[in-house]
């Protein structure tokens, strides 16, 4: 009877088995012959010690056989297990940071003997953090082990673990697992005993932004843009840059920290962001003088990492701007620095109680570049005791201008700026030399002084001349302030348009200083001082000419040394008495 830890393969030729007793014929035998049986068992993969098996042979005619103490023999196997554990470990090739991947363990038992089990250890590598593991494993600081049971012959046993990716990690992530049999003798071949599975790790980042500005605002005005860039993950940022190229509406005032300018596209530079973290920039603007109705300004974000989301990535904000509608004036005149010499200036706007459009003149003369710029002005806006205007000088030319008036009397306190829209492009301006700037934000005279302020264009009857030069008309500009008594302080600056002895156009500049004045009986106001004429011929220009202006409402009379010029009729522009 064969034992139970193993089983009958084959037999020799004579031999039957019935239910694991196997029986064999034995034939004639001689004195002194002998008769070989063989039979091939397999031993049970689970069976460990030692298998004894005891064999009987009985004579067919038991008279025959005197001696029974020899009819039985028994042989002692001890059986011993061999058990090759092996692992075999898989994962992605490649993932993105900040996202979860699975490690595949299987421990296959290639045999030939049933495995007692054993333990699977996986020490997780830095760039990554456990979530879960199959039954039957456990997590200590970052190290799973995992328990194999009993594992017959070519049977195997699979474990998952499902780590998160740290959002920070890049590159190859390499991982080792280990299958150690619970009993070392059973498993002699330990080369197969680890598997390592690498993934590519890779950042994807979904940078979104958002902008918001004011709904409403007035020309003239400030307004803040707000941009706010947020990491959607899933991966750590390591930064990027925003681009806000901004309007031809709106003028560059300031940006936070990190932002540039130049030529009106501002540049905002950030650093990492973490997962559903935010950065946000300030970048405040001027709306022009003469801007109405809706300004869209669109901002967008690029970033240094993948992103798999573009569409995020930009964001536009409107604004409806509407001019100023509130009553106000602006009066003006004097002098500024330019390259290479001095500009004179003078300057009416104002925008009636009752609203409605803007009425007034500009008059300016660059000397040093013979730049002239005059035309009516249409948008006016002020804000404290700041101003801007803007308005027409030819077909293809338009000037903007912004002062401050910043106390009494203007000299090295009052601001004039202008930038002209032509060819070739000018821009100068800063603090007033001399002359005066009032702005208030109603009809009445500044409460701390008055002045006599005037910009515009006029005829004079015909026949008129100065020094043998006929006279059509003229440019002026002038701001004089009064102090209350009779002296003045601030300039004059006449264009004479005459004609030359040939029939050409023969221009006379006439620039001077006021240093007293008089408030006349009639309402108008008389301002004198020294002054320069150039005469537009090429001859040296005469200085220290006296000079006597009386401003009406209606237009200007001038005096000029000894010639009084006939009174200049407005025909455009303004002039304002105090």
């Amino acid at each position: 009877m064969l034992p139970v830890q193993v089983s009958l393969v084959s037999a020799s030729a004579g031999c039957t088995t019935t239910a694991g007793t196997v029986s064999c014929s034995v034939g004639t035998l001689a004195a002194g012959a002998t008769q070989t049986f063989t039979i091939v068992v397999h031993i049970n993969p689970a069976a460990t010690g030692p298998i004894a098996n005891t064999a009987t042979v009985a004579a067919s005619n038991p008279a025959e056989d005197t001696n029974a103490g020899n009819n039985s023999s028994m042989a002692t196997t001890t059986a011993q297990r061999v058990a090759d554990l092996s692992i075999a470990k898989s994962a992605p090739a490649t993932a993105t940071s900040g996202t979860d991947i699975t490690y595949s363990l299987t421990v296959t038992n290639n045999g030939p003997s049933t495995s007692s089990g054993g333990t699977v250890t996986d020490v997780l590598p830095v760039q990554v953090s456990l979530v879960s593991a199959s039954a039957g494993c456990t997590n200590t600081a970052g190290t799973v082990s995992c328990s194999v049971g009993t594992l017959a012959a070519d049977a195997t046993q699979l474990f998952t673990i499902v780590v998160h990716i740290n959002p920070a990690a890049t590159g190859p992530i390499a991982n080792t697992a280990t299958v150690t049999a619970t009993n070392l003798t059973e498993d002699a071949n330990a080369t197969n005993n680890s598997a390592m599975a690498t993934t590519t790790a890779q950042r994807v980042a979904d940078l979104a932004i958002t902008k918001s500005a004011p709904d409403t605002a007035t020309s003239g005005t400030n307004i803040t843009y707000h941009l706010v860039v947020t990491n959607n993950g899933p991966s750590i940022s390591s930064g990027g840059t925003v681009t806000d190229v901004l309007p031809a509406q709106v003028s560059f005032v300031s940006a936070g920290a990190g932002c540039t300018n130049t030529a009106g596209t501002v540049t905002c530079n950030f650093g990492t962001l973490v997962p559903s973290s935010s950065v946000s920039f300030d970048i405040v603007v001027h709306m022009s003088v003469v801007t109405t109705g809706a300004v869209t300004n669109t901002a967008s974000v690029r970033g240094n990492d993948t992103d798999t989301s573009p569409a995020n990535n930009t964001a536009p904000a409107t604004t409806v701007v509407s001019p100023q509608t509130t009553p106000g004036k602006v009066t003006g005149g004097g002098v500024i620095d330019v390259p290479g010499g001095k500009a004179n200036f003078g300057f009416v706007a104002q925008r009636k109680t009752t609203g409605g459009p803007v009425s007034g003149n500009l008059n300016y003369l660059d000397h040093a570049s013979g730049r002239h710029v005059h035309g009516p002005i249409t948008s006016l806006t002020i804000i404290g005791n700041s101003a801007e205007f803007a308005g027409s000088c030819g077909p293809s030319c338009t000037f903007y201008v912004a002062v401050q008036d910043n106390g009494e009397p203007g000299a090295g306190k009052d601001m004039f700026n202008i930038t002209v829209t032509a060819s070739p492009p000018y821009t100068v301006g800063g603090t007033i030399r001399s002359g005066n700037i009032q702005v208030h934000g109603d009809d009445l005279p500044a409460p701390n002084g008055s002045a006599v302020s005037c910009a515009g264009e006029g005829i004079f009857p015909a026949g008129s001349t100065f020094n043998g030069v006929p006279l059509n008309g003229v440019h002026f500009g002038s701001g004089v302030g009064l102090p209350g008594d009779s002296s003045a302080a601030g300039d004059f600056q006449a264009l004479l348009l005459g004609t030359s002895l040939l029939g050409q156009p023969q221009n006379i500049n006439v620039v001077g200083r006021a240093s007293s004045s008089s408030v006349n009986a009639d309402g108008t106001t008389t301002f004198l001082g020294l002054g320069t004429v150039e005469m537009g011929n090429g001859t040296p220009p005469l200085t220290g000419v006296p000079f006597s202006v009386t401003a009406t409402t209606q237009g200007l009379r001038i005096i000029l040394g000894s010639t009084a010029l006939p009174a200049a009729t407005l025909t455009a522009g303004g002039i304002t008495p105090p």
